[in-house]
């Protein structure tokens, strides 16, 4: 007898101990972005350099980055337009390539560039308790494509250097944090974005040779706050909740 009463004090802690797990399972939450509006229009504001490393030899700096879009009130990723540097006319003299705000460095030299997204978009996902990830993504409509197109400053005009298609980088890895500031005497909530990127394939085109070698192993360092709005303009809560 009490050998059975032993079995089913067992069976029943067993049961019990099921449950909670499949409550606690019930009741976490997947890691999103909540913002103080049903519509939420995002922009940026850049931290630093926005660099882009394909080689030990060969890199492509920016002094900052704008990206723009818009969410709904809590969704699991954000999608985004960058914007780097300013935008040039191809052929333009060398005092005003030089105001492209991004440059080329290739063993050692340095000339202005720019960098063209192309219809591509930037795809934030929340992630978990520790760190997101960041997809290049085509959103664009068939036959167009995105291609993000980095030229370079040569004999008097910007040409072809490298290009970055849509991709999952194989490091895609992102880090979030919950910063404050002021607007209107008011104190809100924003999301600093910190990218630590690599594996990241492109093509060397135009005039960075070897033409037509495919790379995959670019890193992407960088550092923005991505900040929200109502429709009206007036400025919401926008944060980064963990998975729990």
């Amino acid at each position: 007898m009490s050998r059975n009463l032993k079995a089913l004090g067992l069976a029943l802690a067993a049961v019990f101990a099921l449950s909670a797990i499949a409550s606690s399972a019930a009741s976490a939450t997947e890691a999103s972005f909540p913002s103080g509006s049903n519509w939420t229009i995002l922009s940026s504001t850049s931290i630093g350099e926005q660099v882009f490393e394909a080689s030990a030899t060969e890199s492509v700096k920016c002094k900052s980055v704008d990206v723009d879009g818009s969410a709904n009130a809590d969704q699991e990723a954000l999608t985004v337009t960058p914007t780097y540097g300013k935008t040039l006319a191809n052929k333009v003299t060398l005092a005003e390539a030089e105001k492209s705000e991004c440059t080329v460095t290739q063993s050692g030299v340095t000339r202005p560039a720019t960098v063209h997204t192309n219809l591509c978009h930037y795809t934030l996902f929340a992630g978990n308790e520790v760190d997101g990830t960041m997809n290049i993504t085509d959103t664009s409509v068939p036959p167009a494509k995105c291609e993000i197109q980095i030229t370079v400053y040569f004999l008097g005009e910007f040409r072809p250097c490298l290009d970055v298609p849509p991709q999952t980088p194989t490091h895609p890895t992102v880090t979030y944090t919950n910063e404050t500031y002021v607007s209107g005497g008011k104190t809100l909530w924003d999301v600093k974005v910190k990218s630590d990127i690599e594996g990241i394939t492109f093509t060397r085109t135009g005039v960075c040779t070897p033409v037509g070698h495919v790379g995959n192993g670019a890193k992407y360092f960088g550092e923005f706050t991505v900040k929200g709005t109502d429709t009206a303009g007036t400025p919401v809560n926008l944060t980064w909740d963990p998975e729990t």
